[in-house]
């Protein structure tokens, strides 16, 4: 039998006093809701993620998935525990260059919705119409406010687990994208930690969409096809097998 040792004890109790003092402190307020409505084009948390992924990361567009997306949040305090629960998987971030035409492809790529839906920073606005063929919904998109140019090299960054599956989530392969220079896996830049870092910035966060995401003319009420991601398959299959995973507050309740 082995004996309680006073002092690791002593300091596992005070290591988790700190921890769950960290884990609670408040780092901003949300102005409304982060809901994960799977069969909408646009979430307001999914463009916080890539918006905050562009700004902290100096890039002109951010992407990030919705897979990495885990919790609904109803504010309107946004605590530490916060952000690890909706974003847990604490992706390492990875900084790359693509030229308007593969942006292009990219957007294609994505609007097949088969596979990963993707969040776009707000320098990325598109339209598309879901009723035409895969490889052909795209309808416009402008980046920065410009109508985008096929021939530009534009600055992106997005977290690993995207680019480990580039050509699946962007049908683009690694070799392609790393031709066009620019690319860098930052290790030491946690998703997670860029995202607490910006709120603790603004303090508050909006959850107003602004329609970066268009679906043709048609209003925003008219959902696109849920395709589940990787990640939800993996999880969902998991909790199949062990039904204990459904404990409160381990998972969320979509799941």
């Amino acid at each position: 039998k082995v004996k309680h040792h006073s002092d690791v004890k002593h300091w596992l109790q005070k290591s988790t006093r700190k921890m769950v003092k960290r884990m609670e402190e408040v780092i901003g307020h949300l102005e409304g809701e982060w809901s994960r409505n799977r069969e909408e084009p646009e979430w307001a948390v999914g463009d916080f993620a890539a918006d905050a992924i562009a700004y902290e990361m100096g890039v002109e567009i951010g992407i990030y998935n919705r897979g990495g997306i885990r919790q609904s949040l109803t504010g309107p305090e946004i605590r530490v525990k916060d952000i690890w629960e909706i974003f847990p998987f604490g992706n390492y971030m990875v900084r790359f260059r693509l030229t308007g035409r593969q942006v292009r492809r990219l957007l294609e790529k994505h609007l097949a919705f088969r596979g990963e839906y993707l969040f776009f920073s707000k320098a990325l606005r598109y339209s598309f119409d879901p009723d035409r063929p895969a490889g052909e919904r795209l309808q416009s998109i402008e980046i920065l406010g410009k109508p985008f140019d096929p021939d530009r090299l534009y600055t992106l960054a997005t977290v690993e687990y995207l680019w480990g599956h580039s050509e699946t989530a962007f049908g683009i392969s690694q070799d392609t994208i790393k031709a066009n220079g620019g690319f860098k896996a930052c290790l030491d830049l946690i998703d997670r930690d860029i995202f607490i870092k910006n709120i603790r910035k603004r303090k508050h966060i909006s959850t107003r969409l602004d329609g970066r995401v268009r679906i043709g003319s048609r209003p925003r009420s008219h959902m696109i096809p849920y395709m589940p991601c990787p990640n939800d398959l993996i999880v969902s299959s998991a909790i199949h097998m062990y039904p204990a995973l459904r404990a409160p507050g381990f998972l969320p309740p979509s799941l």
